[in-house]
């Protein structure tokens, strides 16, 4: 068989050539993350006194007591990874995102988070409740463009010392996340600005205030504090 290109196919070739060299911008934006915007971040806390009555923001310096139950949302402007924890005034530090089940529940909470997609932990019908463990706590947002595996290294030794039931790796692995959010607090401060974020609770919707963070760097860190009485 005869190979051969007639003028029409010619002039369709060159076309699609100049569509892919000069055209590749907006195929690259629905394929990779667009670096050259913010990741921003839109997130809201909120919590029911003793697990009833109305939803209310948990802002910072905010004082909740044991018993309180709270959840929290947010939503990414691009795919990326989120990581959400919470560390107690033992320095004991529980992971809220990614989260494959609570409560004996299947959640799959999982990275990486599509742009746009509203999370909320745990769930839409269930809520994390404070113990006992009175103290200053805080819960950190961190939001990247690329995978953390430094973070999720230490994940893994955690989960690890936990199945292995070693106290002693549980409090070291513990103990070194705790130094690594700090530092990642520390050194990554993100442009932080009150927003209202809308909130379903049954059949109606309200404002509660909320927080949007954004950085033109990789990683951004929003770090939330509150007294636990």
């Amino acid at each position: 068989m005869k190979h051969g290109m007639s003028a029409l196919g010619w002039v369709a070739f060159v076309a699609f050539i100049a569509g892919t060299l000069f055209g590749c911008t907006s195929i690259r934006q629905k394929i990779w993350p667009d670096h050259h915007k913010p990741l921003s971040i839109l997130a809201s806390c909120v919590y029911r006194t003793g697990g009833t009555g109305p939803l209310l923001p948990i802002t910072n310096g905010i004082e909740l007591n044991s018993g309180d139950h709270y959840k929290t949302y947010f939503k990414a402007s691009q795919d990326c990874y989120v990581y959400v924890y919470q560390t107690d005034a033992t320095g004991q530090v529980f992971r809220l995102f990614p989260l494959k089940q609570f409560d004996g529940v299947m959640l799959n909470h999982n990275n990486p988070v599509k742009a746009e997609a509203d999370v909320v932990l745990p769930s839409d019908d269930r809520f994390f409740y404070l113990d006992n463990t009175i103290g200053k706590e805080k819960i950190y947002f961190i939001a990247s463009l690329r995978r953390i595996s430094d973070l999720e290294t230490l994940e893994d030794r955690i989960a690890n010392a936990l199945q292995a039931e070693d106290e002693k790796q549980i409090s070291e692995s513990s103990q070194a996340i705790n130094a690594y959010l700090t530092k990642r607090g520390m050194g990554a401060i993100s442009k932080t600005q009150t927003v209202m974020v809308a909130w379903n609770d049954g059949d109606a919707t309200f404002p509660i205030t909320g927080f949007q963070f954004e950085s033109l760097k990789e990683e951004s860190v929003h770090t939330l504090e509150f007294m636990h009485r």
